[in-house]
């Protein structure tokens, strides 16, 4: 698609130096094929730098951009050329060439960085992205039928899957103690269950509990989660 500058939305930042009437600007994907890699935390310097903070599993894909889709807290989506790129721990330093003083990138501050949905890297066979997993089928070798995966959680030690389903809302630790089986293909997933996991044995190991299903059952084996696709996460301070 080629747009002239008149075609972008007001505010859109726009490098005063580049004069070209056009620019290839290619059509940005349906909102169901967006995979979130990073978040807009902060303006960095004057040139135009932005701190981002990395929702992938490989934050050196940042190098390897073409361009990448910017959407910004009042819903306009931007596409943007990465001029600098600047990896350290826990954060990319970005500088696009549409942008390139600090006046042109406030607007951009808690914007959400995306891809397509077909530009996903092809993940290890440990790592699995999180919109392949909900909607996945649970079932227990012991109890049966577990139901759907409506999400997971990120917590420090491991991964938590929360599964909906006959036994009401379970927990299930994302370990190799537990996970037998995960066909991403057919949407099944086949776990053997740890002691105390399902609400009902939750109740009678503590009279106390009433079908939180939780359990401080923990493992230092993850299987991490990358990036994910529609995720707006909240703006954190300064990550």
């Amino acid at each position: 698609m080629m747009n002239t500058r008149d075609d972008f939305p007001p505010g859109f930042p726009v490098d005063p130096e580049d004069t070209s009437p056009e620019i290839d600007v290619p059509e940005p994907p349906e909102p169901d094929r967006r995979v979130t890699i990073g978040q807009v935390v902060k303006a960095h310097g004057l040139k135009g730098d932005l701190k981002v903070q990395p929702l992938t599993w490989r934050p050196e894909r940042f190098a390897e951009l073409d361009g990448v889709w910017l959407e910004s807290v009042d819903g306009r989506i931007h596409w943007l050329t990465p001029k600098r790129v600047r990896i350290e721990p826990g954060a990319v330093y970005l500088r696009f060439k549409e942008a390139p003083v600090r006046e042109f990138v406030e607007p951009l501050i808690n914007g959400r960085l995306f891809i397509d949905h077909a530009d996903r890297d092809e993940l290890p066979d440990d790592l699995y992205y999180i919109d392949d997993l909900v909607g996945c089928h649970v079932t227990c070798t012991v109890n049966g039928d577990l139901g759907t995966i409506n999400d997971v959680m990120d917590l420090p030690a491991n991964d938590v899957w929360q599964v909906d389903g006959p036994h009401g809302e379970v927990l299930i630790p994302a370990i190799q103690d537990v996970i037998e089986e995960i066909d991403i293909e057919k949407k099944q997933i086949r776990v053997t269950l740890l002691e105390g996991l399902l609400p009902e044995e939750k109740q009678k190991a503590d009279p106390e509990v009433r079908g939180s299903g939780r359990s401080s059952t923990r493992s230092r084996h993850r299987i991490p989660r990358p990036e994910r696709r529609e995720e707006k996460p909240e703006p954190p301070d300064d990550h």
